[in-house]
């Protein structure tokens, strides 16, 4: 969806996290997970155009930008793909 080339696409060579959105179930297949954090999400409408699939982003404690995912619009993305 991101046209991002993934390491694999077998869920045995990654790892998959289960998500939920309106009680419905859903797993993503990720390359890895980094780190989990508490941070303050910023919409990107003010300075950005909207883009599907992202609700906003953070700036982490170490200056960096990181892009917070829409879930429910990943979903959205997902299934009209099929």
């Amino acid at each position: 969806m991101f046209h991002l080339e993934p390491r694999t696409q077998d869920p045995t060579q990654g790892l998959v996290v289960i998500v939920q959105d309106a009680g419905e179930r859903s797993c993503l297949l990720v390359d890895e997970a980094i780190d989990q954090q508490q941070v303050v999400i910023k919409s990107l409408t003010e300075n950005f155009y909207e883009r599907q699939g992202i609700a906003g982003a953070t700036i982490l404690g170490d200056g960096r930008i990181s892009f917070i995912l829409d879930i429910p619009g990943l979903l959205r993305m997902a299934c009209s793909n099929k």
